[in-house]
């Protein structure tokens, strides 16, 4: 029965969500037909160029002064915090040879523009980052490349002339933006936590606690896992999650890159709606986490550590993904170029992980309930250790 209740409040709970997430997501399917086309610059790549150093067999920032005569100049980035844009690429005095990914797509004459809509570069070119290369000219100033938000031009009914002060619409939020502002919410919600429940607070955030086997089933924090502190901690560990998300994707690695729910949408403020949209699926992930486990808990009948367990848990995934947020924050601020195995180290940082949050919840639920332990390694490897797979299988 207390099981039964609980699935009964978690519904009501998210209701509202999924209220949201209906409104903005009916909301993004208007499209507006085109006829002709004019448009405002997002983005210039003059100050973003590269040239390959043989010596470090890396890309290097073009430098004036020591690359003045390279006729190779190169972009690398991401070009999805860019969808719903035009690239235009143009030379001006003498013809260019234009590579994508180090392969030759085309040759552009002088003062030929190269227009390509991103959302299909990105369809055509899925594995980020995007290379681009210009061979031509040794004059940067003479080769083009912009990022162009293109507008329907209406005709104004009674003027003749456009004013040069007239209002344009401004320009969506770029990727990084988005995430800054996504960080700030998430340090005002830690702080606003932290000042509203500091006992509650203090009680997630303290690592010797996570560490300490022998549990108490009288606290509030451990026996009501979804009374409205824990979901507002829980609230604070999907907005983490939705960060790390797209700290990683503007770092070339997009998770769960395979699964529909997660592809942006185009149409207006994509950044909005995946973010709205990351947020209800973690929630909704986080909260059928638990119904998993008290189905497992009792089939195996450990109903007693049901409430321990998901506690230990949710409470790990906060010490851990709150370190992994304060110490990607600076490499994504920084502008640092990480080392192309730097995927393969943060995938075995969260199986490292993972495989210690298991062993702690074997050492605290032997010192809590007594319990055979082939049932207890039975019931871990169900609950832990087989959706731990799956998502590193889906994941990556």
């Amino acid at each position: 029965m207390k099981f039964l209740y609980f699935c009964t409040k978690i519904l009501v709970i998210l209701r509202p969500l999924i209220l949201v997430f209906w409104v903005v997501s009916t909301s993004l399917s208007w499209a507006a037909s085109s006829t002709s086309w004019k448009g405002y610059v997002v983005h210039d790549f003059q100050d973003d160029w590269r040239v390959y150093d043989y010596e470090r067999e890396v890309y290097v920032p073009y430098i004036a002064e020591k690359h003045s005569q390279s006729p190779v100049h190169t972009w690398v980035g991401d070009l999805r915090e860019y969808r719903g844009y035009t690239l235009q690429i143009r030379v001006l005095d003498q013809p260019a040879y234009l590579f994508v990914n180090g392969s030759l797509q085309q040759r552009l004459e002088p003062n030929e523009t190269l227009r390509w809509q991103i959302d299909s570069l990105i369809a055509l070119y899925p594995v980020q980052p995007w290379v681009l290369t210009l061979y031509g000219s040794t004059s940067l100033a003479q080769k083009q490349v912009r990022v162009m938000h293109e507008i329907e031009q209406v005709p104004l009914l009674g003027l003749e002339t456009s004013s040069e002060t007239a209002v344009r619409p401004r320009n969506r939020m770029t990727g990084r933006t988005a995430i800054s502002v996504l960080s700030v919410i998430g340090i005002l919600l830690f702080s606003f936590l932290g000042s509203a429940f500091p006992k509650a607070f203090f009680r997630f955030f303290n690592p010797l606690d996570w560490v300490t086997f022998l549990m108490r089933e009288s606290s509030f924090l451990v026996n009501k896992p979804l009374n409205r502190v824990n979901l507002l901690f829980i609230l604070l560990l999907c907005q983490i999650s939705v960060v790390l998300y797209y700290l990683l994707e503007s770092k070339g690695l997009r998770l769960f890159s395979t699964t529909p729910f997660l592809a942006s949408p185009e149409g207006v403020y994509p950044s909005l709606f995946t973010y709205i949209r990351l947020m209800v699926l973690f929630y909704i992930g986080y909260m059928v986490k638990y119904f998993y486990i008290g189905l497992v808990g009792r089939l195996f009948n450990l109903d007693k550590i049901i409430d321990i367990h998901y506690f230990k848990a949710i409470q790990g995934a906060i010490l851990f993904y709150s370190v992994v947020f304060v110490g990607l924050m600076p490499l994504f601020l920084g502008y640092f170029d990480l080392p192309s195995s730097w995927v393969i180290w943060f995938k075995w940082a969260i199986i490292c992980f993972y495989l210690v949050r298991g062993l702690m919840l074997y050492f605290t639920i032997i010192r809590t309930l007594p319990v055979q332990i082939l049932y207890l390694i039975s019931y871990l490897c169900l609950v832990e250790l087989l959706p731990l797979m799956v998502g590193i299988r889906f994941a990556f």
